[in-house]
């Protein structure tokens, strides 16, 4: 019922994020659907693909990137509202932003850790994690490098941050902690 197909012969073609891209009842024009295929394979995706912490670490040695970790709370009300307005911002409005999805994709290995259900969902690595840190359940941006460790600001501070989260705020903290890990 979603693409309403009407439960008639159909061929539709669907991208990445769900979205109808074609529909056609009855007979096709084949070259139509090759070439939207073609089209719709080399779209560079505008989303951020998120791993977990000790996947994270691996993937950061291997293409010796630094690692940009979100505790996240992506729980929500019935109403549909995030329970944290910070991490309702940075989805919505820093996440979804090209340039702010660019230079995460470009220079980092994004680590996303639940910090849902009372912190049921996060492993040992990513608890251990947080205790080091003394994060106390709170929502939590930061950058590390591929050894694990913080990246330093040019002030000589940790970069971490429990408030940014508007596509502004965000690109100055990536920014900052490319400069960091260059160093």
């Amino acid at each position: 019922t979603r693409y309403r197909t009407g439960g008639t012969p159909c061929t539709a073609v669907i991208d990445k994020k769900g979205t109808l891209r074609f529909k056609r009842f009855g007979r096709i024009d084949e070259a139509e659907v090759k070439s939207l295929t073609r089209r719709l394979v080399e779209e560079k995706s505008t989303a951020i693909p998120w791993v977990r912490l000790n996947e994270g670490m691996a993937l950061s040695k291997q293409g010796k990137k630094p690692l940009l970790v979100d505790f996240h709370i992506d729980e929500k009300e019935a109403s549909g509202r995030y329970l944290c307005k910070r991490c309702e911002t940075i989805d919505t409005k820093a996440y979804t932003d090209p340039a702010v999805v660019k230079a995460i994709n470009d220079g980092f290995v994004p680590v996303r850790i639940p910090l849902n259900k009372n912190l049921a969902e996060m492993t040992p690595d990513e608890k251990a994690l947080g205790e080091a840190l003394g994060y106390k359940e709170d929502c939590l941006l930061l950058a590390m490098s591929a050894e694990g460790k913080l990246l330093i600001d040019s002030n000589g501070k940790p970069l971490s941050s429990a408030s940014a989260s508007t596509p502004d705020e965000i690109k100055r903290f990536i920014n900052e902690a490319l400069k960091a890990s260059a160093k």
